[in-house]
C-alpha cells in the first residue's frame, strides 16, 4: 500500500511537472491555431485555386445585333429597301491551350509563395510568443528576488531598532532601511508592470484570454548548425524567383496568334437571308517592340531578385552568427555573475557575523546586499535574455 501510494505521488509530481514544461508549448500551439491571421493566408491559397482555374478557362462570345443599309426615312428593314437587314453576329476569342496552361502554371506557383509567407509568420509569432514568455516568467523570478531582499531587509531592521534603544545604531541608520524597503516595493511593481505587459502580448498573439502558471525556465541551449537554404525567407524568395521564371516561360509566347472565329445571320425582306462565317488572328508584326519587351522586363526582374536572394542569404547568415556570439559572451558573464555572487555571499556572511559583535556599519552592509541583489537580478535577467537569443535564432532555421 505504502508502495503505490509512493508511485501515485510520483506520478502527480510527473503530471505536474509535465503539464507546467509544456505551458511554452501549448502556448505555441495554440497561437498558431487560433491566430486569425493564418486563415487569411487559407484565403489567398483558395482564392489563387479559382485564379489557376480561371486562367485555364476561354473568354467569354460576343453577341452583336445590328440593323444593316437602313434608309434614314425608315430605319428598319423594308421591300422598298431590299439591302437592308437584320443581323446577329457571335464571336468567340481562342486563346491558344499553350498560353492559358502557362498562365495556369503561373497562378499555382503563386500559391507556393503564400505558403512559404504563412511559415515566415509562424516562425515569426512563434519567436515572439516565447519572448512574452520569457518576459513573463521573469517577473515572477524577479518579484521573488525582491520578495527575498525585503525580508532581508525587514530582519535587519529589526536588529537595527533594538541596537537603537541601546544607542548602538543611529536613527538615520533605521532611515536609510525604511527608505530601502520603498524602494523595493517600488521595484515590485516594475515586476508585476513587466508581467502584466507580456501577459498582454500574448493575449495579443493568440487571441483570447489567458492563465499561464508560474514555472522555472531553465537556460536553452544555442543551435549547433545553420543552413541559410533553410531559412523561411530565403525559401519564400526561392519560391518568388520560380514565379517570375513561369511569366518569363508565359511572356514568351505572348506574340503566338489569339484567333477569333465568328459568325452571323443577316435577315433580309423578300431576298434570301445572308450567313457570314469568318476567322481573324492577332499578326506579331510590332514583337521587337512590344512581346520581346516584356520577356525583357521579367529577366530583369529575375536578376534583382537573384541579387536580392544572396543579400538575404548574407543577412539572415550574419545574423546567426551575431546571435551566436551574444550566447558566446553572455555564457562567460552568466559564469563570472556566479562566482561574483559566490563571494559577494561570503563576503556577506562576515560582515554579518561582525555586525554581531558590534564591528561593523548597518550601512557597509546594506551596500553588500545591494551589490548582492544587483548581481542575482542580473544572472536571472541574463538568463531570460539568453532564452531569448536562442528564441531569436531558432526563428532563422
Amino acid at each position: 500500500m505504502k508502495a503505490v501510494k509512493l508511485l501515485s505521488f510520483a506520478l502527480l509530481l510527473f503530471s505536474l511537472s509535465s503539464s507546467w514544461a509544456g505551458q511554452l508549448e501549448d502556448l505555441i500551439r495554440e497561437a498558431t491555431r487560433s491566430n486569425p491571421l493564418f486563415k487569411s493566408f487559407r484565403h489567398k491559397v483558395k482564392a489563387l485555386e479559382f485564379k489557376e482555374r480561371f486562367s485555364l478557362s476561354l473568354p467569354n462570345p460576343s453577341v452583336k445585333m445590328s440593323l444593316n443599309n437602313f434608309a434614314t426615312n425608315y430605319p428598319y428593314p423594308t421591300k422598298k429597301n431590299p439591302m437592308s437587314s437584320v443581323g446577329l453576329y457571335l464571336s468567340q476569342r481562342y486563346i491558344l491551350p499553350q498560353k492559358r496552361i502557362l498562365q495556369s502554371r503561373v497562378e499555382s506557383q503563386k500559391k507556393d509563395v503564400v505558403l512559404a509567407g504563412e511559415e515566415v509568420y509562424r516562425k515569426e509569432l512563434i519567436k515572439k510568443v516565447k519572448l512574452a514568455y520569457y518576459d513573463y516568467q521573469f517577473s515572477f523570478v524577479y518579484e521573488r528576488i525582491l520578495d527575498r531582499i525585503s525580508s532581508e531587509v525587514e530582519s535587519l531592521l529589526q536588529v537595527a531598532k533594538d541596537r537603537y534603544t541601546y544607542g548602538k545604531v543611529l536613527l538615520s541608520d533605521l532611515i536609510l532601511l525604511k527608505t530601502e524597503l520603498i524602494r523595493i516595493e517600488e521595484e515590485k511593481h516594475k515586476a508585476i508592470r513587466l508581467r502584466e505587459v507580456a501577459l498582454a502580448k500574448l493575449e495579443a498573439l493568440i487571441g483570447k484570454s489567458l492563465h499561464i502558471k508560474e514555472e522555472k525556465v531553465k537556460l536553452s541551449r544555442f543551435p549547433e548548425e545553420f543552413n541559410p537554404l533553410k531559412n523561411t525567407k530565403v525559401k519564400k524568395l526561392y519560391k518568388e524567383i520560380e514565379v517570375i521564371k513561369r511569366r518569363i516561360e508565359r511572356k514568351k509566347i505572348e506574340h503566338l496568334p489569339d484567333i477569333t472565329l465568328f459568325g452571323g445571320y443577316m435577315l433580309r425582306p423578300d431576298i434570301p437571308d445572308m450567313v457570314s462565317v469568318g476567322v481573324s488572328a492577332t499578326v506579331p508584326v510590332w514583337y521587337e517592340k512590344r512581346e520581346k519587351l516584356l520577356v525583357l522586363e521579367e529577366q530583369e526582374k529575375l536578376k534583382a531578385k537573384r541579387a536580392e536572394l544572396e543579400n538575404l542569404k548574407l543577412m539572415v547568415a550574419g545574423e546567426f552568427e551575431s546571435l551566436r556570439d551574444t550566447y558566446k559572451t553572455g555564457l562567460e558573464i552568466l559564469k563570472k555573475l556566479g562566482e561574483e555572487i559566490s563571494e559577494k555571499r561570503k563576503e556577506l556572511e562576515a560582515q554579518l557575523l561582525a555586525f554581531d559583535y558590534e564591528k561593523e556599519d548597518i550601512r557597509e552592509i546594506l551596500r553588500t546586499y545591494r551589490n548582492l541583489w544587483s548581481l542575482e537580478l542580473m544572472e536571472q535577467k541574463l538568463i531570460t535574455e539568453l532564452n531569448q537569443v536562442v528564441a531569436k535564432a531558432a526563428a532563422l532555421q
